[in-house]
């Protein structure tokens, strides 16, 4: 038999049915710590379904497929890994100290720029 885990939770099941809102479910949830009856019990006193709904969602619950197992960590980085990311890395560099070029030469482009504007302003003030 498959672990309960793997199945989709009834309260869930529930609620994408349309069968009780989001703040049902909390309500009963809570109620269901209080008490440990099961969820489908509490839900039903609680008159927030009828058996017929239970038995539909049981129905889902046991007949749904079990979740795909986690997928397995991604293998440790070999030698020929490690000479890719010491490639991408000098790249990154290289663009790096590209783009600290280009800043370097429009602060230049605009302190010349700033020149002109005050000595433009100069003329103009002067008249």
């Amino acid at each position: 038999m498959e672990p309960e885990r793997s199945r989709p939770k009834l309260g869930h099941i529930f609620v994408e049915k349309g069968f009780i809102t989001t703040a049902q479910l909390e309500q009963a949830l809570a109620e269901q710590s209080q008490s440990g009856k099961l969820l489908g019990e509490v839900l039903v006193e609680l008159e927030m379904i009828d058996r017929l709904n239970l038995a539909s969602a049981l129905g889902v619950q046991f007949t749904a497929p079990p979740a795909p197992a986690p997928a397995p960590p991604p293998p440790a980085p070999t030698i020929d890994r490690r000479a890719d990311v010491e490639a991408e890395l000098a790249a990154l560099r290289a663009h790096n100290e590209d783009l600290r070029s280009m800043v370097s030469h429009l602060q230049a482009e605009l302190s010349d720029r700033d020149e002109r504007l005050a000595l433009l302003s100069y003329f103009v003030e002067q008249g």
